[in-house]
């Protein structure tokens, strides 16, 4: 018996992790900055304090991610100067209306402050 609900315990810890792996946010978005010093919550941030509500953000979002240059970008000069700015998305629409979806989920706080 309590071989079975190991069983059934990793088979769900393992299905929640390939579920995760395989959405475009954790695919295509923290994959890759996971490897760099801009970390998604601090985009994240940047994008709450030039937009009043969650449409606005992620237009903006998507309209960056779309055509990525300086004149759009939420990050300052100097990280922009230091970094560059990011290649244009090979994302679908639907991937990336998916990625950003999950990206806002992942990251809003509000409703989630006590």
């Amino acid at each position: 018996m309590v071989g079975k609900i190991i069983l059934t315990v990793s088979f769900v810890f393992c299905s929640i992790n390939v579920i995760a792996e395989e959405n475009s946010y954790e695919k295509n978005c923290v994959q890759c900055h996971d490897k760099t010093p801009i970390k998604l919550d601090r985009c994240f941030n940047k994008y709450l304090l030039n937009n009043s509500n969650e449409d606005d953000t992620k237009k903006e979002i998507v309209k960056y991610l779309k055509n990525p240059n300086k004149n759009n970008t939420v990050m300052s000069d100097a990280v922009i100067g230091r970094h560059g700015v990011k290649e244009k998305s090979k994302l679908s629409e639907k991937e990336l209306k998916e990625a950003v979806d999950i990206y806002w989920e992942k990251h809003q706080v509000s409703g989630k402050l006590k």
